[in-house]
Order: structure tokens, then sequence, then C-alpha cells
């Protein structure tokens, strides 16, 4: 095995133990990170070439390795016998495999740990479930001298929340703002900002180990002052881990969305699995060089529409056809999913898309427009994924994160929107991926995760962000 490998197990140890210490004096707590902690050092000893020493793997109350002298013993790992822990003898055959749990005080093992226990049922047990995600809520409002930061905590096998008092935070914009060339610098600067506050640094370290333990995968929820423009407009998903310092979002055990709410009261039916309607529209007019603007690979954007929609019930609208009137038309008609590929650009702090007019030339729209027609509609899109490839101009970068989340304020559940000007490239792996991914399971918090992954190698593989105001992040059954 690679040192990589041994490198990566001795810093999740490492991670695990300051989780651990953090949480002391709850052992409820503390127990999964210390089963954690258990099989990662044998997994370690494993690979280092090392042999654990002889005796009983124990986790008592949170505490492994070693022999326990405690009234409940769980025993953790391979049992070796002729190991005294004072007191009553247990006689028999012992299971040697994980997790046996011998309760009762003062037990001494004296049987030679032979095949392992036999099952008495032949039905085999079932396949656990797909975990549950373990939830950090993180919420960042304005305040007297620069942010206030809190943070609530919920895993999925407790009923109890954590949460922090509020912390102040400062976020160091001109330095941000040095960095904006440099994506991996940017999430460091940021990364440092936000954990500057000990106990939220704390809390996200914990959410990630308890995630770890449980197997589950972590929703990072993002709360923003909706009213601070400039909040908003950092790049979250440049976000490094506190310990490691690595990009955090780039795993696909960590689900970020941003959170958002909106007034519109009308209920959210999940749509059934396989009566999904699509509908596409890439907008290439014929006099872009008039407003500067580089052309678009229509036929390109088309082919990557229709693999990532795949086989099924897709309306492209193409050049010739991408026109607000059609677009406003093929929505009234319903559609579950909605792809918006175009040229974008902000315009007196409002975006604005490059649409066609009938003859092909471009028919500059008001986001706001878009976002009108949507709210009129009686059946909104469920998921909008806005791309804008290749835009020139001042402020471009801005235009799909600003109209995001115009369209979850007018009643679309959630979002993918670019934060800057993604390569043709990108958007041809990340589509793809995103909407594979959302075949499985319907939930779009972890499609955007994993596709990121996909495109973590790439330079601009950190554009995409999720808004929503969906609580569990699916969009159908």
């Amino acid at each position: 095995m690679s040192d990589p490998d041994i490198q990566r197990l001795r810093a999740e140890i490492a991670q695990l133990d300051q989780a651990i210490a953090s949480l002391d004096g709850m052992p409820d707590a503390q127990a999964p990170l210390h089963t954690a902690r258990a099989a990662k050092a044998r997994e370690l000893a494993r690979l280092d070439g090392q042999t654990p020493a002889d005796g009983i793997h124990i986790n008592q109350s949170g505490q492994s390795g070693g022999v326990s002298f405690g009234a409940y013993n769980r025993f953790a790992g391979p049992v070796s016998t002729g190991t005294t822990v004072n007191g009553p003898v247990i006689h028999g055959t012992i299971h040697s495999g994980r997790d046996t749990t011998i309760a009762g005080r003062d037990q001494t093992i004296i049987h030679h740990a032979g095949t392992a226990a036999t099952p008495t049922s032949a039905t085999a047990p079932a396949s656990p479930a797909a975990p549950d995600p373990v939830d950090l809520e993180l919420s960042i409002t304005r305040a007297e001298e620069g942010y206030r930061a809190e943070a609530r905590f919920t895993r999925p096998d407790s009923h109890a929340e954590v949460s922090i008092p509020p912390a102040p935070l400062r976020i160091a914009y001109p330095e941000l703002l040095g960095n904006w060339l440099d994506p991996a610098a940017y999430g460091a600067q940021l990364s440092a900002d936000l954990f500057a506050a000990p106990n939220l640094r704390d809390l996200i370290i914990q959410a990630l180990a308890v995630a770890q333990a449980l197997r589950s995968p972590l929703r990072l929820r993002l709360r923003l002052d909706p009213a601070d423009g400039p909040l908003n407009a950092l790049r979250w998903e440049t976000l490094r881990h506190p310990v490691t310092g690595d990009p955090l979002l780039t795993s696909p055990q960590v689900w970020l969305m941003r959170s958002l709410g909106s007034a519109d009261w009308s209920p959210i039916d999940l749509a059934q699995r396989g009566q999904l309607r699509a509908l596409a529209l890439v907008s290439a007019p014929t006099d872009l060089a008039r407003y500067r603007l580089s052309p678009l690979d229509a036929a390109a954007e088309v082919s990557v529409a229709r693999t990532a929609f795949g086989p099924g019930d897709t309306t492209i609208l193409g050049p010739g056809s991408a026109t607000l009137t059609q677009l406003g038309a093929a929505l009234r008609t319903g559609c579950d999913l909605l792809s918006l590929t175009a040229h974008g650009a902000m315009s007196a702090g409002q975006p604005r898309l490059w649409l066609e007019r009938e003859d092909g030339t471009a028919d500059v729209v008001d986001g706001g427009d878009l976002a009108l027609r949507v709210r009129e509609l009686r059946h909104k899109p469920l998921l909008a994924v806005l791309i804008s490839c290749q835009s020139a101009g001042q402020g471009a970068e801005e235009v799909a994160a600003a109209l995001g989340p115009q369209l979850v304020a007018a009643g679309i559940p959630a979002v993918v929107a670019m934060q800057g000007q993604i390569t043709m490239q990108t958007a041809a792996i990340f589509t793809p991926a995103l909407f594979a991914a959302l075949r499985t399971d319907g939930r779009i918090d972890r499609a955007i995760s994993e596709a990121r992954a996909a495109v973590r190698d790439r330079p601009d593989g950190w554009m995409p962000v999720l808004f929503t105001r969906l609580r569990d992040g699916r969009i159908w059954q």
C-alpha cells in the first residue's frame, strides 16, 4: 500500500483525536468516534507492517484500546483469548469478528477463540439503508462590526441539537480580492476568516468526524444575509478543510447548499422519477460581436444538453427558437427540469441574458422578466440549471449567481448556477454528471457534490453553486 494511504489514515486519526478531545465529558457523543478511530488504527497498523499487540480490543464508554475493567465492555474488533479482565469466566466459543458485545461486570475470557459464532437464523441480514446525512446549518448575518456567525448541528441518530452562541466574524475582503484569480489561495483565505472563531472551527471539525464515524455525508446548509450583496458574492464553494487544508467540497461526502427563503406559498409536489419532463434552451444570437461577446458553440451546447437529460421527454430550444416568447410557451406546457445556456452580464445591478429574437439577433432580457414569468406559472420547474459559457464584460461572472436567487424566490425549489465564466469543457463534464447522479435518488444536494467531484481537477471546477429552499434536497421520488 502506498505512503499516501498511510499519511491519509494518520491525518484522519489526528482529526478524530481532536474531535474526541473537544467532546470531553460527553461519552455518548465520543463513542462512535472512538469506534471509527480504533478501526483506522488497526488499518494503519496493517498497512504500516505492524502487528497489533495481543489482547482484547475494547471500546468501553467511548474509550478504545488495551484492556478495560468497567461494567460494560464492548469488544470492537477481533477478540484474543486468555486475557483476564477480572472476575467471572465466560466459557465457550468466542465470536472473533467485529463488534462483539459482552455485557456485565468483571469478565474473563479463557476459551480459545476459534471459528466465529454461526448465526442461528438462516435468513441473511438485510442490507442497511442508505445513511441520512449529518446536518450542519451555518448562518451569517451583519453585525455592528463585521458579521455574526451561528451554527446548529444535528445527527440522524439523535433527536438532540447542538448549537454554538453567536460568534463574531471578520471577512477580509481586500485579501480575498487580491486572491481573486487563485481559487486555492482564495479558498484558504476565506476558510481562515470563517474558522477564526474557535467554537465554530471546533463544531465543523466535530461534524466532519461524526459524519465519518457514522459513514454518513455531511450536509452543510449555508444561510447568508440576503440583503448583503458582497457576502453572497463570496466564493463559498472554494472552502477548505479547517485541519488538512484540502478542498472541502471536492469530496462527494460533503454536500453544500445555499439555503434561501421564498414568499411563494405553493406546495412543492415531488415528481415521479419516470415522469420527468425536461426543457433546455441554448441561445446563440448571430450578432454577439456587436456586444463584444465571444461566439457560442451552439451545436456542442445542444449536444451537452441532450447527453445530460438522456432519453425521455425532452424539448430543446436551440438557435432560431431560443426566444423569450417560445421559452415562456414551453414553460407553460410544463417541465420539471430546466436548463438555460446563454451569455449574460450585470447591468445596473440586475442580471441580463442574451436570448434571441425571431430573426436570430440578440434580445437582451432582464433576469427579472424571466423570474416574473416563472412566478406566474401554475406548475414550476423543480430544478433549473443556469450556464453562462465564455461570457465577457464587466460583472459577467455574477449574472448566473444573481439570477439563481431570483428564480428560487419566484418558486423554483432548486437552482444550480455558475458563479464564474465556466469553460465549455468543464460544463460538458459537469452537467451530464449532475443529471446522472440526480437520476439515482432525486437528491440535488448529493448530485451536485458528485458532479463537483467529477470536475475537481478542472481550474473552474469550483464554480457550480446550489441555491435551494428544499429541506432535504429531494426533488423527485
